[in-house]
């Protein structure tokens, strides 16, 4: 039997109410019903994040795996798409997949009046950055979520991205994950510097694709009604003042 970590359980429960507590009680049976489908072997205790249980497990020819079962939304309904396109080059590599999906959808209140005037500032120029680059949208395959905790050390290759929430753009668009993690302002500029210039992107470009990603953040909130987080807001206002001295 499949012990549910509590944390997963609380995750689950606070970001998706009764679909949170639909899905934790059906894991259990679900990750029986795909230990013995797939001939997989436990090798060790559960692992979690906000959506997904993740187990350990060794397949019938001796392969030291991983079984991820989590909550499917539309952000992690074409995981399987992207690991299967990167195939292993600098990810995980995707070994099946079971095709059920789900859906959530969500209505965004107008609450942009409710939001004191530096909040609506960095918004409406978020906004009129991304209107000035959004006829190019970009067509490479994206991570979305790359940010330290998606990252692990491997054995194939040293590095390894897992946990792809995948979508088509820009590679700006990317970079905001990376940028926010351990936050503090002075960080801000070095990070954006370092990954534009590795990447080789367009420097204006993914300004104003990173204002779009600080932009969708700060709309989340808006939407569940939590305050603007304050990294994000700091973040736009370097990035947008950079883009203006440009």
């Amino acid at each position: 039997m499949v012990e549910i970590p509590t944390g997963l359980v609380e995750a689950q429960i606070r970001y998706n109410g009764d679909a949170g507590r639909e899905f934790i009680a059906v894991v259990p049976a679900r990750a029986a019903e795909f230990l013995e489908r797939w001939g997989l072997t436990r090798t060790g205790p559960g692992m979690h994040g906000v959506t997904a249980l993740v187990l350990p497990v060794e397949r019938a020819d001796g392969t030291p795996a991983a079984l991820k079962l989590q909550a499917l939304d539309e952000e992690s309904a074409g995981e399987h798409l992207a690991l299967r396109a990167w195939g292993g080059d600098g990810s995980v590599r995707l070994l099946d997949h079971d095709a059920s999906t789900g859906t959530m959808p969500a209505d965004v209140p107008d609450a942009l009046g409710g939001l004191d005037e530096r909040g609506r500032g960095v918004l409406c120029g978020c906004a009129a950055a991304v209107a000035e680059v959004v006829g190019e949208p970009g067509d490479r395959l994206l991570h979305w979520d790359l940010h330290d905790d998606n990252v692990l050390a491997g054995g194939r290759e040293p590095w390894l991205a897992i946990d792809p929430k995948p979508l088509a753009g820009d590679p700006g668009f990317d970079l905001m994950p990376a940028i926010g993690d351990h936050f503090t302002a002075d960080d801000v500029w070095w990070r954006f510097d370092l990954m534009t210039e590795v990447m080789g992107l367009d420097r204006d470009r993914a300004r104003a694709w990173t204002s779009g990603r600080a932009l969708q953040n700060c709309l989340w909130d808006v939407e569940d009604g939590e305050p603007l987080q304050e990294e994000q807001l700091v973040t736009a206002e370097l990035l947008l003042a950079g883009r203006r001295a440009g």
